[in-house]
């Protein structure tokens, strides 16, 4: 190759060209699949409000079926904090901000709706502290704001919300701690009368919302999203 000073100025540009219109297509690319990959959202089935059914009427599952550009991955809650841990989703579903142990690392959407704990029983109760030392049963994966804190019962955790009722039915539990809102379709599908709670004596009461690891992808997804839940409470 003659690489006299011209010809090597000039090979020396091509070169310098080349490698400037590689890296823009190398970045080009990256920001196109930044744009396109879907935002990985971690949820839990909740019988008749969230399904893994398409069609279903349930009122979660027609605000997601709304959305754009998402992939839901069904875990069970107690899967929950690992996986938005390490990156696997991007997002929670239905999730609160005030039960994570590092809020910082995070950021939440407007709720979608505020929902009511409370402890169901076959006997009728006054106060939560009757159930002290009790076999009290609950979901697994679930604190309701760190009820076992608050409570000093015997916990049994179990994987569904069928399970709680069924549990409470044979009598293998004093009670059971359950979102009302997640249950009432249990005790139809069951064809079983509601065990007794106190409706003026929630434990715990949440806000149901996204809850998404703090990046600038994710803050443009919860902007989003807050829109079409604004719209979509109005509509409903």
């Amino acid at each position: 190759m003659d690489l006299t000073p011209p010809r090597f100025c000039f090979y020396l540009k091509s070169l310098a060209l080349a490698m400037a219109l590689c890296i823009h297509s190398i970045s080009a690319s990256e920001q196109a699949d930044h744009l396109e990959r879907k935002i990985i959202i971690g949820t839990s089935e909740i019988v008749g409000k969230l399904t893994k059914e398409r069609n279903s009427t349930g009122f979660y599952d027609r605000f997601l079926s709304q959305l754009d550009n998402v992939e839901l991955v069904f875990v069970p809650y107690s899967r929950f904090d690992a996986l938005i841990a390490d990156g696997t989703v991007d997002c929670l579903f239905p999730e609160s901000i005030t039960t994570t142990s590092n809020p910082e690392q995070f950021i939440q959407s407007d709720a979608l709706s505020t929902v009511q704990a409370f402890i169901f029983s076959k006997m009728p109760y006054q106060s939560h502290q009757e159930f002290e030392g009790s076999g009290v049963s609950i979901r697994r994966g679930l604190s309701y704001g760190g009820v076992r804190q608050k409570l000093a019962a015997n916990y049994v955790e179990l994987g569904s919300d069928e399970a709680l009722v069924k549990f409470l039915e044979l009598g293998r539990v004093d009670a059971f701690i359950a979102y009302l809102s997640d249950v009432s379709e249990v005790y139809k599908n069951l064809n079983i009368t509601t065990h007794f709670y106190l409706p003026t004596l929630p434990i715990y009461e949440a806000k149901e919302a996204f809850v998404c690891n703090n990046t600038n992808r994710n803050a443009a997804f919860i902007i989003k999203v807050n829109s079409q839940i604004k719209r979509f409470l109005s509509e409903n």
